[in-house]
């Protein structure tokens, strides 16, 4: 947001007045005019008073006037530009001119990952080059764009233009406390929106859970440890996909390695003082019958079933895990074979398997004695251990491969990375990076399918436990499955 001062930014707001004017004809409100002012990114709050002194710069000023009449009368005005006279952006410092800035933002704008908090700029070079898109330049464009995608909704063009005498005949009949009730009902029509949408799917899958009996866990107390250099343990559970049946894998399979993971859990908190255990689910819960439908055959229960069964594994596998003794949580990402619609362009943000795994969950974690922890995001995670910050993605959209991932995770959760934990890619990869800093990739609960298989990759079924203690000492422990 921007404070607009009276005395050296008027022609901001006169511009606003105008763009007001022309969009919203004679029936200026307060409100309104506040409102778009908001949307804008301009966080000032005009009363009667700046109004009246506008008019007086209006009428009385020529620049002012001609400025005024530029923006309620032109059909060309350009709003980015606007915009990034507001937040102060000067891209020409970029070698950009605004032609081509413009272009930019317009293409970011439909560039369908920045709604799930990506924009790569190697993609962006591809599209336009001889640029160089810096951070700064990056960080720049997504501020345009946040305001500017806001804006688009308001600029539907009026023919009406508001005339100064107009403006001067309804600005006594504004009500401020009006103006606060309409932006509260407008936040909460989209929470409204965004909950419902996210909803439809998940009550119709829990459906489903009906017929799926989960034990209440036993009571057990929690394992005091006397040594106070302990351990905390990341458990990961990466590309189970639930419904996956491949020539070597079902859920037959599934099931026991999910109980010789548990087992391995267990012989590591044998052999450690443990003092919490931290599950984290990065994604790729179920198979999805409709992710590639060319390989239909290797799946062998439908979509709502591989939802029942993923809760039912999952709650299961987190039961089992705080049966050990130890203080037990639980986080959960999406990967994209979670998305129930398997068109990423089509798919509601948080319309996923997770979501419904993470309901379950949150509303049962009393009665699971675990804890929940929301994610930060649908698609990221930043867990803090004993000092070591922990970014869980599940991989598709973070390619984990790239050197300069760590850096980009960093400026996204404004917070230095110490460790990517992945999936996604169904190999086991681990690197460091000196300075305790790793990237660590899972494999998946199976060594291969049919599209894997078209791409000549190969691996063996693994997870990774990472343990760090009071010191911030890390200890990589793979998994491995016969």
């Amino acid at each position: 947001m921007v404070v607009i001062i009276m005395n050296n930014k008027e022609d901001l707001l006169v511009k606003l007045l105008g763009v007001y004017s022309r969009n919203f004809g004679k029936n200026l409100n307060i409100n309104k005019f506040n409102d778009l002012l908001s949307t804008f990114g301009v966080d000032y709050v005009v009363d009667i008073t700046t109004i009246n002194d506008l008019l007086n710069y209006i009428n009385t000023n020529p620049k002012y006037e001609d400025m005024y009449n530029d923006y309620s009368f032109s059909r060309d005005v350009n709003y980015v530009d606007l915009i990034c006279e507001i937040l102060d952006i000067d891209y020409s410092k970029y070698d950009i001119d605004s032609k081509t800035f413009n272009d930019i933002v317009n293409y970011v704008t439909t560039f369908q990952e920045l709604r799930n908090g990506n924009l790569y700029a190697n993609k962006l070079s591809k599209r336009f080059e001889g640029i160089s898109f810096t951070d700064d330049l990056i960080n720049d464009i997504l501020s345009v764009v946040n305001i500017y995608t806001n804006v688009l909704p308001y600029l539907d063009n009026q023919e009406d233009v508001i005339s100064h005498g107009d403006v001067s005949d309804v600005v006594t009949k504004l009500n401020m406390k009006q103006r606060e009730l309409q932006n509260l009902s407008r936040k909460y029509n989209k929470l409204k929106r965004d909950v419902f949408d996210s909803t439809l799917f998940k009550n119709k899958a829990l459906e489903e859970l009906k017929n799926i009996h989960i034990d209440k866990p036993k009571a057990i107390e929690y394992k005091k440890c006397l040594n106070p250099n302990t351990i905390t343990l990341v458990v990961s559970l990466s590309d189970v996909h639930v419904g996956l049946k491949t020539n070597d894998f079902d859920k037959d399979i599934l099931k026991k390695r999910l109980h010789d993971y548990i087992v391995s859990i267990a012989e590591y908190t044998y052999s450690h003082d443990i003092d919490n255990i931290y599950i984290v689910n990065l994604g790729d819960t179920i198979e999805n019958i409709y992710m590639h439908l060319n390989q239909m055959a290797s799946v062998e229960m439908d979509l709502s079933h591989q939802v029942a069964m993923a809760v039912k594994y999952v709650v299961e596998f987190v039961q089992d895990v705080r049966n050990l003794g130890y203080p037990t949580y639980y986080i959960g990402i999406m990967g994209n074979h979670d998305r129930l619609n398997p068109n990423v362009k089509q798919n509601i943000v948080g319309d996923g398997v997770n979501t419904i795994v993470n309901a379950y969950i949150e509303a049962n974690q009393d009665i699971l004695d675990v804890n929940y922890i929301e994610p930060y995001s649908n698609i990221r995670h930043l867990l803090n251990v004993h000092g070591k910050d922990i970014a869980l993605v599940h991989g598709d959209y973070d390619k984990v491969n790239k050197p300069d991932v760590i850096s980009k995770l960093s400026n996204y959760f404004d917070n230095k990375v110490d460790i990517v934990l992945s999936g996604h890619y169904h190999n086991l990869f681990i690197k460091t990076l000196g300075r305790g800093q790793y990237i660590l990739q899972n494999g998946a609960f199976f060594t291969g399918n049919p599209y894997s298989e078209s791409l000549g990759v190969s691996a063996s079924a693994s997870q990774i436990l990472l343990g760090i203690d009071t010191h911030g000492n890390i200890d990589v422990r793979p998994i491995i499955f016969k």
